[in-house]
């Protein structure tokens, strides 16, 4: 909330300021989960009108709902930032500059900013400090590197990024262990396109085995299921540039960027 709307800190998973935004991705969850909906299968279905779908009804209710929701937490930051008020926060990033987006995009971009870096990143971090108490020695030589390039006096800042390759490979192994949506997002193919031999035609859905492909052994080893961020590196403790990354390191920085 902070970071999105410069509002202050959660006090606790109950605050009322967030319920509408935790209300946004349970219905997201449920809309977006691979058959859920019968149109998904019978794609003649698209073409019913709302009276007689369901979907089509929830999907209209759930739009003007959220809209007024993310619309509102929008408009709170515009007034502060109309009035000489420019605190950081990405809402106000938006307000302030011009990205060829009207209100109500800006207000969505906002809301689904928020969606994307809670849960996920709340996520993300839970795995991490089950790898920390499941491995301890793992736990150890992250902390050792810590000490050595930033001490106990200090943070680390993105000034130590390079300095910190052991750490770096512990958020790859943790992102690739117990990647956050092990199927993936369902993706629709834009034409048609052969793979591994078969034909995959133009608007079928493809569900990625997100789980299935970090656990390869051709690229991560035999031991590719255990947890073991050496893997990442090399001879000389530095990250290899020939390991498979789905979302390069960009990945991991993202991880940094949604936790400030």
């Amino acid at each position: 909330m902070s970071l999105t709307y410069d509002a202050p800190v959660l006090k606790n998973l109950d605050d009322p300021a967030v319920a509408p935004l935790d209300g946004f991705l349970a219905h997201l969850s449920r809309a977006a989960y691979p058959g859920a909906h019968l149109v998904e299968f019978f794609t003649w279905m698209r073409y019913l009108p709302s009276w007689m779908a369901k979907w089509k009804r929830d999907a209209v209710a759930g739009h003007e709902k959220y809209s007024t929701t993310f619309l509102q937490l929008y408009d709170v930051v515009c007034q502060r930032v109309a009035g000489g008020d420019q605190r950081p926060s990405f809402a106000s990033l938006l307000a302030q500059n011009e990205y060829g987006l009207n209100v109500k995009e800006s207000a969505w971009l906002t809301g689904s900013l928020y969606a994307a870096g809670s849960e996920i990143t709340a996520a993300v971090l839970s795995w991490f400090l089950l790898a920390m108490v499941i491995f301890p020695d793992v736990q150890r030589k992250a902390q050792a590197e810590l000490d050595e390039v930033v001490g106990r006096g200090q943070l680390p800042t993105f000034a130590d990024y390079e300095n910190l390759p052991y750490i770096r490979a512990l958020v790859k192994e943790t992102l690739r262990w117990r990647p956050v949506d092990p199927q993936g997002i369902p993706r629709r193919v834009v034409q048609d396109d052969m793979y591994g031999g078969y034909h995959i035609p133009k608007g079928a859905i493809c569900i990625p085995n997100v789980w299935a492909m970090n656990r390869d052994p051709d690229i991560y080893g035999a031991d590719a299921h255990e947890f073991n961020p050496s893997r990442h590196l090399d001879s000389e403790g530095k990250i290899k540039p020939d390991i498979v990354d789905m979302k390069e390191e960009s990945h991991g920085k993202l991880l940094v960027f949604c936790s400030l």
